[in-house]
């Protein structure tokens, strides 16, 4: 996500709560 783990589709500043989305 874009910051604090935002799904914002696989960007790698998404702490892995919702990277991939």
């Amino acid at each position: 996500g874009a910051g604090p783990g935002l799904p914002v589709r696989g960007q790698a500043q998404g702490r892995r709560r919702a990277t991939g989305l």
